[in-house]
């Protein structure tokens, strides 16, 4: 599983398709999509449309998306739950 924020999605898959010099992370994650394509495996995208914070009284506040730093900790959050589940392979920091 890899966890990543993007403003768009078609940018961010054709950086996947063609990764440029520089962009190891990019060039990363195309070779985990080819292997495990034509592995016979599957690849399943899972988009975060809106997010919400709680506050100390249990209140939720939703977070702005377009903002960089929200992406971020909505990306945090779902790596470090990720990283929890035992069977799953969180492939963020590398080989």
């Amino acid at each position: 599983m890899y966890v990543g924020e993007a403003v768009g999605l078609s940018r961010r898959f054709r950086h996947y398709r063609t990764p440029g010099a520089g962009l190891t992370t990019n060039g990363r994650l195309q070779t985990e999509l080819l292997l495990t394509l034509y592995g016979g495996g599957r690849v399943v995208v899972e988009v975060v449309a809106e997010a919400y914070m709680t506050d100390q009284d249990c209140q939720e506040h939703p977070l702005d998306l377009s903002r960089k730093s929200a992406r971020h900790l909505v990306e945090a959050a779902a790596e470090v739950a990720e990283r929890r589940n035992p069977l799953v392979r969180v492939i963020n920091d590398g080989p």
